[in-house]
């Protein structure tokens, strides 16, 4: 058995830390039995002819009786398969119309729900990340066959550096256009508080520091990793409903209490992790004010451990 996982850009973001993790896990569920392949394309799609090149690509690649692919390459996977017996996992990880897409987007997207609403065998999967995504694909839109897989983490990667945080600095979240406009004037009432604000970011060119808050890339995952555990909390406040929140669920394991809104599958996140779920930034202020943050619930911790990862892939394969 072949099994191909398509992915494009230059990013390790966490939609792809969460693809690979459900493309090792179907490699070794099959074993021995499974030919795998990861073609992944090192350029970012955004003008028109490029975004062809990509719709080839996933025409050609996806040959393999497993096709693990993302919404972007996903239609044309689905037209290369129509006509064989082999499958198309289609990995959403959200999907929001107040999400700045360009109209060519909006009418690629249009296109993929039709397709996949009309089919009517299981060959076509989609695979979401949080409970919140499995309704709304299903009740809203119409699609079938929807699946869940949550974003699994190694729960030893992150013990080493967990603590009690208790310095003065805290994590803005990750560096994005998505995020409430208001954390900036947070930001600002923060600094005046003597907080030390800062931001994530995966990309270097994105490094800046202002008077009330800083962007900051770290080259080194363990460095990252130090710099949010010494952290009071970590903010997840996003104007998208967002497939999950890795940042966030990072934040978690490493002892870090997380402050967010209910949005999508973060808003899952922060419910199971029994986290502060807000709905105005001056609640942020409040609560880091107080130093009245949540206890973190370890069932979650456990629960998204990558030792449970095999059991919701059983479920995702049984109609294989």
């Amino acid at each position: 058995m072949r099994i191909n996982y398509l992915s494009y850009g230059i990013i390790n973001t966490g939609g792809f830390y969460h693809e690979k993790c459900l493309f090792d896990t179907l490699t070794s569920y099959y074993g021995n039995e499974a030919e795998l392949k990861l073609i992944r394309k090192n350029k970012l799609y955004k003008h028109f002819f490029d975004y062809i090149k990509l719709l080839v690509f996933g025409f050609v690649n996806s040959n393999a009786k497993i096709n693990l692919v993302v919404s972007r390459i996903a239609f044309s996977a689905i037209l290369r398969n129509l006509f064989t017996q082999n499958e198309v996992w289609v990995v959403l990880h959200n999907f929001d119309n107040s999400d700045a897409k360009s109209k060519l987007m909006k009418i690629y997207y249009a296109f993929l729900f039709k397709i996949l609403r009309r089919v009517k065998h299981n060959r076509f999967k989609i695979i979401v990340v949080a409970d919140y995504w499995v309704t709304y694909f299903n009740k809203t839109l119409g699609l079938k066959n929807v699946h869940i897989f949550p974003n699994f983490l190694d729960l030893e990667k992150y013990s080493h550096y967990s603590k009690e945080p208790n310095s003065k600095k805290i994590h803005l979240g990750q560096f994005s256009t998505k995020n409430d406009k208001a954390i900036f004037e947070l930001a600002e009432k923060l600094t005046k508080q003597n907080y030390d604000c800062f931001f994530t970011t995966l990309n270097k060119n994105e490094i800046l520091k202002t008077t009330n808050y800083s962007i900051l890339y770290f080259g080194a995952f363990e460095a990252y990793l130090q710099a949010i555990a010494d952290c009071k909390c970590t903010l997840a406040l996003t104007n998208i409903n967002e497939g999950w929140n890795r940042v966030a669920h990072e934040s978690i394991l490493l002892k870090t209490p997380v402050i967010g809104y209910n949005k999508g599958g973060l808003g899952n996140l922060l419910t199971d992790s029994n986290s502060n779920i807000i709905s105005s930034t001056d609640e942020v202020f409040k609560i880091i004010i107080d130093n009245n943050f949540s206890v973190i619930d370890s069932d979650f911790i456990e629960k998204y451990s990558t030792i449970n990862a095999k059991k919701y892939l059983m479920e995702i394969c049984k109609s294989l």
